[in-house]
């Protein structure tokens, strides 16, 4: 029996059902009658126990009393006892027929016989072809039959029915009410029906009447001998185990969020899928080397001049130790006119050089030197071939070319005829500066020759550097000016004074230095500017430049990857509260048929980490998709490919993880402080 005391319905301020007492015996038909909005519904909620308020009523069942306050032994006794039959949406849409049935009946210990019962039960209700159907393939009447089913799967002691014939036809009314007074006549349950079809109220065994804030009974046939089992015999394990659903998000949306979760994966870590070009680009714009000059004078420029000091022999090698360093190569230049053994007064002002090319005489405009090309990545980039065939020969600056009107004249193995002089010993003397500073200075001797040459390539505007203070004009590879250097020296002896100068062997004043990698210049340059008076000459500050432009176009690209990225789980977060909003109803259902709030959590919270992972992992598969196909289009290093799909590897089970669990949980979170009856009624 069971027996309900203290119950009041209350609306507001407004009392619908003053203080009362109810008693049902199993094996009897309860019908509850009364006009529209008088709380018909309502009471039945409270006796199910899915009402907002339960109040201060007392409630006991075969004389076993019901504590109202504990919600777990409220939801384990709604799990073995009462079983809901709403007017319309009894049931996960997303479950099958089956699944729907075996839902609870998975959490019970008993429940080894499990698709035995299922079976037997659809077929009595003739809802076998349904099994593996779903609720949205169900009539109202087939779906009311299978919310009957899943009271007797699961063996409930007390049936409820509110206006479970309301909108049926005739035929499914009857087989519906049939049903229900079944379940009491044969089966020994408690049914309580909240009708209003006289059909229905004739069949019951007690019509309560619901009237102006209080009830009557009416027994329209003796009471059924009522037998008592023991209610605790089933033990209830609050679990609901996953079953395959089809969850409410159509393949179509999920594959584009697969797609656009990966894009924006990829957007966000696409700085590392270029970190090779980056690199190579700065190294290509940075010179493995740099000129380094004894600027005693403070002049602070780009040219060597001749009035330096040279470099001593400590110094020199303060240069080299470096590890590194690759080596470090003097600088020289043959200028078209100089201060000679011969002539130690002053050098000859030819202002207007000739040259011989291709044997015809040219009066340049201009002065000229021969410059040194170190080998550097920077000079290789910059020289257009004539000859591929040697080393040895000149390069001709494209900007002389052009201003001295020779592209005519080059032909297509060209040769020039012209004078140059050779450094081959110092003069030592003193400089005053206009401060009136007296400093020590040196300068080059030089051996004037006139040689032939093939003109072997064509060095491009930009080439960055101009050493010399004639310009860029002719150019050498400077190991071969050292031998050309080297052979005059063997054969010059040097006088101790010339002009009333002290002479010395030569020593340059300006030395370029090597570096095994250009990512270490910016060091060596640093510890190079230890010594006093030194002027560097280097790319460092355009690749400087370029770096800082480069970090700034990286840092824009991962900050809109960023936005994107969060944009994309802004999306998802909408896209998944949204389906999960509408997903409370399922909450009520739930609780109605006996899980509590935790099972209910514990299982929207699998359902989705599950979820979850098959977006992550089929997202992070498309984002290796996509990063091998910008590989091979765009020619990528595998490195910052591994690099990138480790990064998106992080990166995507926190966006489909974090995202998908949390704006998944919050509706449902919302949802479970609620009662079942709130949540079902407040989301249809």
């Amino acid at each position: 029996m069971l027996e309900i005391a203290g119950i009041i319905l209350r609306y507001g301020s407004r009392i619908l059902l003053n203080e009362t007492s109810l008693q049902f015996k199993r094996g009897n038909v309860y019908t509850i009658s009364g006009p529209s909005g008088i709380g018909k519904s309502s009471l039945l909620n409270k006796i199910g126990l899915i009402a907002t308020d339960l109040g201060d009523m007392s409630y006991s069942y075969d004389g076993h009393p019901l504590n109202l306050t504990d919600g777990e032994a409220v939801s384990n006794f709604i799990a073995q006892h009462i079983g809901f039959i709403f007017q319309e949406k009894n049931l996960i849409r997303q479950f099958s027929i089956y699944d729907n049935l075996a839902l609870l009946v998975k959490s019970q210990s008993e429940a080894d016989d499990l698709d035995d019962r299922v079976d037997e039960c659809l077929k009595k209700l003739g809802l076998l072809d349904k099994k593996y159907a779903f609720p949205y393939d169900l009539s109202g009447g087939e779906e009311q039959r299978v919310a009957i089913a899943r009271a007797i799967v699961t063996d409930k002691d007390i049936i409820l029915a509110d206006e479970p014939t309301n909108s049926l036809d005739k035929e499914n009314r009857e087989k519906i009410t049939n049903l229900l007074v079944d379940l009491a006549h044969h089966y020994q349950k408690i049914v309580i029906i909240v009708s209003h079809d006289d059909e229905v109220i004739k069949h019951g065994d007690v019509h309560i009447r619901f009237l102006d804030q209080r009830i009557e009974q009416e027994e329209k046939n003796p009471f059924k001998k009522e037998g008592v089992r023991d209610i605790y015999n089933l033990s209830i394990k609050q679990k609901i185990d996953l079953p395959k659903r089809k969850f409410p998000i159509s393949k179509i949306v999920t594959g584009l969020l697969i797609f656009f979760v990966a894009l924006s994966s990829i957007m966000f870590n696409i700085t590392g899928l270029f970190q090779s070009h980056y690199q190579q680009l700065l190294d290509n714009s940075l010179e493995n080397g740099f000129l380094v000059m004894n600027d005693n004078l403070g002049i602070k420029g780009k040219q060597v001049y001749d009035d330096f000091l040279s470099f001593t022999t400590d110094e020199v090698e303060f240069l080299a130790d470096s590890v590194a360093i690759l080596n470090v190569t003097p600088y020289l230049e043959f200028p078209y006119q100089g201060l000679t053994f011969e002539n130690p007064e002053q050098s000859t002002q030819q202002i207007n050089p000739e040259i011989t090319l291709n044997g015809k005489t040219i009066t340049l405009s201009s002065p000229y030197s021969i410059q040194p090309l170190f080998q550097t990545n920077m000079t290789e980039r910059n020289i257009e071939y004539i000859d591929r065939t040697t080393k040895q020969g000149l390069i001709v600056s494209e900007s002389f070319i052009a201003t001295q009107n020779l592209s005519s004249e080059l032909g297509t193995f060209p040769r020039i005829t012209l004078d140059y002089y050779v450094p081959v010993a110092l003069y030592e003397g003193e400089m005053t500066t206009d401060t009136g500073e007296i400093l020590d200075s040196d300068g080059n001797i030089y051996v004037k020759q006139r040689r032939e040459f093939k003109i072997i390539g064509i060095l491009k505007n930009s080439y960055p550097f101009q050493y010399s203070i004639y310009g860029n004009s002719f150019f050498m590879m400077a190991d071969e000016m050292l031998h050309l250097q080297q052979e005059l020296q063997q054969d010059e002896e040097l006088p101790e004074v010339l002009g009333g100068l002290s002479v010395s062997s030569w020593q340059s004043s300006a030395y370029h230095i090597k570096i095994k990698n250009s990512t270490a210049v910016s060091e060596e340059i640093d510890r190079i500017k230890q010594l006093p008076s030194v002027t560097i000459v280097s790319s460092a500050e355009d690749y400087q430049s370029l770096k800082d432009i480069l970090a700034y176009v990286r840092k824009v690209s991962t900050y809109i990857g960023l936005v994107i990225l969060l944009l994309m789980g802004l999306c998802l977060f909408f896209v998944f509260f949204q389906v999960s909003n509408t997903r409370k109803e399922e909450v009520g259902i739930l609780k109605a048929i006996g899980f509590n709030s935790k099972a209910v959590r514990r299982f929207y919270y699998r359902e989705l980490v599950q979820y979850a992972i098959s977006v992550g992992s089929m997202a992070l598969l498309v984002s290796f998709l996509l990063v091998v196909l910008l590989a091979f289009s765009l020619d990528l290093d595998i490195r910052d490919i591994v690099r990138v799909m480790i990064l998106n590897v992080i990166t995507l089970p926190l966006v489909s993880f974090g995202v998908i669990v949390t704006s998944g949980l919050l509706p449902i979170y919302k949802a479970c402080q609620k009662s079942p009856v709130d949540c079902i009624r407040l989301n249809r």
